[in-house]
């Protein structure tokens, strides 16, 4: 017998270039792969989650369900189906590796060993709108002067959200997210980052 409760699924990216789907039953402590594709033969550095459920605006493909977003070691973002075993579309997205990405409000966000931020929305353009995708023109950010390491979304029901990073020099930059505006709030300095 199935049971949801017992049962839990867990995706992993590989630097072989693969995302693989496995199942983990609870009951008997049994790991099975469950699906395997290779993304890209050149591996992948990281890669998240997305939950997006209408039409995607640059491939004109309606799609739901487990949506991976990947990135390569030549620096393109490919956004994969688990379901159908498909790419939705892929795009060039850094002039170097991709270190972090991560989803939040139809936005990937992605960072980059270039030291840019870059955020490439999701969502098709309302009808009426007059204006295209952002994956030909992402918002980007230049504010580090050293290779980005990670980032990440805080949120807070009394709070803003705030986009966290940090580069390679130890500054951790904290920008308030408005998604109009990204102004910095707060600057951090690790003198160390051993």
């Amino acid at each position: 017998d199935y049971k949801a409760d017992q049962h839990q699924k867990v995706v992993i990216m590989t630097s072989e270039g693969f995302i693989k789907q496995y199942e983990f039953n609870k009951l008997n402590n049994n790991i099975n792969l469950i699906k395997s594709h290779l993304i890209s033969a050149s591996g992948i550095t990281c890669g998240c989650q997305v939950q997006i459920v209408e039409q995607f605006a640059a491939s004109k493909k309606y799609f739901s369900g487990d949506i991976f977003a990947c990135a390569s070691n030549q620096n393109d973002i490919y956004l994969f189906n688990m379901n159908k075993g498909s790419c939705i579309t892929e795009f060039y997205a850094h002039d170097d590796y991709v270190t972090s990405m991560l989803y939040n409000d139809d936005k990937l966000v992605t960072a980059s060993d270039d030291q840019t931020i870059k955020i490439w929305e999701l969502r098709k353009p309302i009808v009426g709108e007059q204006r295209t995708t952002n994956l030909d023109f992402p918002t980007t950010i230049f504010d580090h002067k050293a290779q980005i390491l990670c980032m990440d979304i805080r949120k807070s029901e009394k709070s803003p959200q705030y986009l966290v990073s940090l580069d390679s020099s130890g500054l951790i930059l904290v920008r308030n997210i408005k998604w109009d505006v990204l102004k910095i709030e707060y600057t951090l300095k690790i003198d160390s980052l051993s």
